[in-house]
């Protein structure tokens, strides 16, 4: 006898694509609004004379990634 069929893929993916779409969010607001092509830009191909660049690296992407790790934390608690 087996029970009900799940389809853990799906959710898994919309998860995955809540999660990456959260995190392009948050490195995108703030008090300064940062683009998406220049998001994408400073990740691929950094210039520390780019005051965007400084922000996403020194600023943003380190709360952001502090916050998924406490969010995993969380959810596995």
């Amino acid at each position: 006898m087996t029970g009900p069929t799940t389809r853990p893929r799906p959710v898994f993916r919309l998860s995955l694509l809540a999660l990456a779409s959260a995190f392009l969010l948050h490195l995108a607001m703030g008090a300064r609004h940062l683009p998406l092509p220049a998001i994408w830009q400073a990740l691929t191909a950094y210039d520390p004379t780019n005051f965007e660049h400084r922000i996403l690296w020194d600023l943003r992407l380190p709360r952001a990634i502090y916050a998924a790790l406490a969010g995993s934390a969380l959810a596995v608690g």
